[in-house]
């Protein structure tokens, strides 16, 4: 009896640190059940720690480090875009982000929620903004319509783009 009340103390005190998400849970001095820290989450991990690789190669931020905002990370425009081999025009009179890589023009305007991509009219997840002085562009859509492959790493806020050529 005693044995079966210790084990449905075990599982209470296991059940309290999944729930309430406890360190540490001791039931009556006698049963103690530690959870393993988790990793901090995005909003927890400073912005400075997102990383961009371009076809291996990584990416340095000198004035304005990425940025996650809205679940997608946002760049500058020049750096990444420019080592994709992308001819970048920034228009502030009209607030107009401008992209050319092989023949594939993409068109986005600062606080929109669309861009022109080859003259189609597509949604933005979010849009692009300005920070710092700097025209920050979401990453992931901009190179990929660009011909541009893209993977995110949440465990090391890593983005990973590969072009074909």
């Amino acid at each position: 009896m005693i044995r079966s009340s210790k084990l449905a103390l075990a599982a209470i005190a296991a059940a309290c640190v999944a729930v309430a998400g406890a360190q540490t849970v001791k039931v009556k001095g006698e049963v103690e059940v530690t959870r393993q820290q988790e990793r901090p989450s995005m909003s927890q991990m400073r912005q400075h720690d997102i990383k961009v690789l371009v076809n291996g190669q990584a990416i340095a931020f000198p004035d304005q480090a990425p940025v996650m905002m809205g679940n997608r990370v946002l760049v500058p425009l020049r750096g990444v875009f420019e080592e994709l081999g992308a001819t970048v025009n920034w228009d502030a009179s009209k607030n107009l982000v401008t992209a050319t890589r092989n023949g594939q023009t993409t068109e986005l305007y600062i606080g929109k929620t669309t861009a022109m991509v080859a003259g189609k009219e597509l949604t933005l997840d979010q849009p692009a903004t300005v920070m710092n002085g700097r025209a920050m562009v979401p990453l992931r859509f901009l190179a990929e319509s660009l011909g541009a492959t893209v993977d995110w790493r949440a465990t090391d806020m890593t983005v990973t783009i590969k072009t074909a050529g």
